[in-house]
């Protein structure tokens, strides 16, 4: 099993965190949110390679109240560090959050200028989007980015199955609802993704058993082959 979205630089202790869950995870992907989460969390694949990927980037919900500055800074940092990244990530819009244009504005700079960071360096891209998801579909289409991850996916059916289309991964958190079990049938296994987003939605890591089982569930398969497949599907989009 490998856990598809996590912030391991959350945890009070991180290195506890790995080793409580070691013996049940194949490796996992660990996301910053802005510049300081970012710089954490390449510190703790580096100090944990080939177990601990990591992706760099500026969270939606962080850019609208970042300076033009901050934001550049932020991207000329993972542009120089993308030789130790697995993705640009976390990153997208998240409109929940953002009640007026001007932050709404803010945050598609942000997440475009990302977005063709990613494209330069050839990664893949880690996707938070909320009520904001055809605006979100729409600037990712045109980015040319064809490695993408939507993460903790909240959407309909309907655009899971367009996400899947486009080639995307729909990732699975550890919550359970009616429209996220339609979202996961109308998805092909080989585009389906397990994650815990620990801490901030699971209490550790190991809640990403629990967006496998609700694959498990929906698809009409064994928990373990489902185990096996998001582990294989985060290697082939990862390229690890």
């Amino acid at each position: 099993m490998f856990d598809a979205h996590c912030h391991l630089e959350g945890f009070e202790r991180p290195q506890e965190m790995l080793g409580h869950c070691k013996s049940r995870l194949n490796g996992l992907i660990t996301c910053g949110s802005d510049l300081p989460t970012s710089k954490r969390n390449i510190g703790l694949a580096e100090a944990n390679k080939d177990y601990v990927w990591c992706a760099a980037g500026l969270a939606p919900q962080i850019a609208m109240g970042t300076s033009e500055t901050v934001i550049q800074h932020t991207i000329d940092y993972v542009r120089g560090q993308a030789g130790k990244l697995a993705a640009v990530g976390e990153i997208g819009l998240d409109y929940k959050w953002a009640k007026d244009e001007e932050g709404r504005a803010r945050q598609v700079r942000a997440f475009e200028a990302q977005l063709a960071l990613a494209h330069e360096l050839n990664l893949p891209v880690v996707i938070h989007l909320r009520e904001a998801e055809e605006k979100g579909f729409e600037l990712l289409a045109k980015s040319g980015c064809e490695r993408v991850m939507l993460h903790c996916f909240s959407g309909s059916a309907e655009l899971a199955k367009r996400a899947a289309d486009a080639g995307w991964f729909v990732s699975v958190p550890p919550l359970r609802s009616r429209s996220r079990t339609e979202a996961v049938k109308s998805v092909e296994p080989e585009y389906l993704l397990a994650e815990s987003d620990a801490p901030a939605i699971g209490k550790d890591l190991l809640a990403c058993f629990a967006g496998a089982e609700i694959i498990a569930e929906a698809r009409g398969m064994k928990r373990e082959d489902v185990e096996g497949l998001v582990e294989k599907n985060c290697r082939r989009l990862f390229r690890l």
